[in-house]
């Protein structure tokens, strides 16, 4: 599920994308500022806000990470879905 997010890390904010989501953590995408695993950064999404610990990093362009995420602090709908209805039909 693609959802946009605000990105902070050392001083440095801009916006990415997630490309999957659990409740918590995600693969993030459009990261253009070099992260390594272990790293804590922010994230935001509307009003949320949360930390978050790198758990893996990947190279997929000259200029752009994807990285897995894990949340550092347990949120109720962080990302604002409801995960209880999917794969539901």
């Amino acid at each position: 599920m693609v959802l946009a997010v605000k990105v902070s890390s050392d001083k440095v904010a801009y916006l990415a994308h997630t490309i999957d989501i659990t409740q918590t953590g995600a693969r993030l995408g459009a990261l253009r500022t070099p992260l390594q695993p272990e790293m804590i950064i922010g994230l935001q999404r509307g009003s949320n806000k949360a930390r978050f610990r790198i758990a893996w990093t990947r190279q997929v362009a000259p200029n752009e990470l994807q990285a897995g995420v894990e949340s550092l602090e347990l949120q109720n709908n962080f990302w604002g879905v409801d995960f209880s209805a999917q794969g539901q039909t």
